[in-house]
């Protein structure tokens, strides 16, 4: 389970909207793994006593995971749950079996306090991790702002061991985290159900003529298109450099255009988008081309600014064709010395992962490198797409 975290400050002119002082992210954390976690633990254990156990290890584990242990889960760290051992009965094991080596006693799994609590920590760690980038990101970026509340929801998120740990680290005078100065921690009244309402609460505030109340999005990695650029000396030093055979003008090959940036604020519905052109041979236009889509994690002052360059991975490739009405035709003149061609203008759009319904959909193709290169005759026979 991949647990998001995002820094918000709420503005209400005419109803509640959020906007976003720095990326979501997303860690595996959760309850999902700290069951996965101790049914390892267990699994391990009963191999060590196999032979002994009716109905095979699978069955034994998922039993002995259920009702006794999601209980004592989900109340770790109260007061009436701290007890030094957790003892989970082996199904249809005769009483009195003790197998100390396998930590079993009186044919009951031992599972003591500690070993749970480093489970919890692992997890909580990571939590803990995770919102001191976000607070650090905060203050780096909007000095003047600061975070007044941290909510727990979900089911981790009601643990009482998780509230906890969370609050001596970020709430109060003790705080340990040096960026909690202030914070308040709040726990949601109802943990596995706060996403739930707070889709209903933002769709009911859209229906009767609210704003969206998550309506932008800061974007966490960079994307680009590879096109091709006027060639300037100064800039493209060292770049591979065509001449064009339409126009005879020299072109910078294999350069990113980034439509969007890392850090960069969007309203969900719109995007960000760039405009480029193609051009194709007479009799070409209903030929399918392809728009390679480029990656980066760096900081936008660090983006590379062409595939010769490291810090970019291709992730994807957009096949479409264009409408041939869309087109115009150039040099078609008797004056015009180059080759006849027709130009396509059009304009690439990067949406938040939502559908929009603005926007036509268009199906993204993820292909591994080996079979994006041996499909390259569909893009790479033209001269690629054109940067405006």
């Amino acid at each position: 389970m991949s647990r998001g975290n995002s820094s918000l400050r709420p503005i209400t002119p005419n109803g509640m909207e959020l906007v976003p002082l720095s990326w979501t992210e997303g860690e595996a954390v959760g309850s999902t793994l700290i069951d996965w976690r101790v049914r390892m633990l267990i699994n391990d254990r009963l191999s060590m006593i196999q032979h002994y156990v009716p109905g095979g290890i699978e069955t034994a584990v998922s039993a002995m995971m259920q009702e006794k242990f999601e209980t004592f889960k989900c109340s770790f760290g109260s007061i009436g749950m701290d007890v030094p051992k957790l003892f989970l009965p082996i199904p249809d094991l005769p009483p009195g079996m003790d197998f100390p080596h396998a930590m079993v006693q009186d044919s009951k799994m031992v599972v003591t306090r500690e070993e749970l609590q480093a489970v919890f920590d692992d997890q909580v760690g990571k939590m803990c991790e995770l919102i001191d980038k976000q607070l650090k990101t905060v203050k780096d970026n909007h000095p003047m702002e600061s975070v007044s509340y941290l909510i727990l929801s979900g089911g981790l998120g009601s643990s009482p061991y998780v509230q906890s740990r969370i609050r001596a680290r970020y709430e109060g005078m003790g705080a340990a985290s040096p960026g909690a100065k202030g914070i308040r921690v709040l726990l949601a009244n109802e943990p596995q159900l706060t996403v739930v309402h707070g889709l209903v609460m933002s769709r009911i505030q859209s229906t009767r003529g609210g704003p969206e109340m998550y309506s932008t999005r800061m974007c966490p990695v960079s994307f680009g298109v590879i096109c091709r650029e006027v060639y300037n000396p100064k800039k493209h030093m060292g770049e591979d450099v065509s001449e064009d055979p339409y126009d005879k003008q020299k072109w910078a090959e294999k350069q990113i255009n980034w439509i969007i940036k890392q850090g960069q604020v969007v309203r969900a519905n719109t995007g960000a988008s760039q405009s480029y052109r193609l051009k194709l041979d007479m009799g070409k236009e209903r030929e399918p081309w392809r728009a390679r889509i480029v990656m980066s994690t760096l900081p936008p002052d660090r983006l590379p600014s062409s595939l010769k360059r490291d810090g970019a991975r291709e992730v994807a490739g957009i096949e479409t064709i264009l409408n041939p009405k869309d087109m115009k035709r150039k040099n078609r003149h008797w004056y015009n010395f180059g080759r006849e061609f027709n130009r396509a203008e059009f304009e690439l759009r990067v949406l938040d992962g939502m559908r929009s319904r603005e926007h036509d959909e268009i199906e993204v193709d993820w292909q591994a490198v080996e079979d994006r290169l041996s499909q390259r005759n569909t893009n790479d026979r033209g001269l690629g797409i054109y940067r405006r």
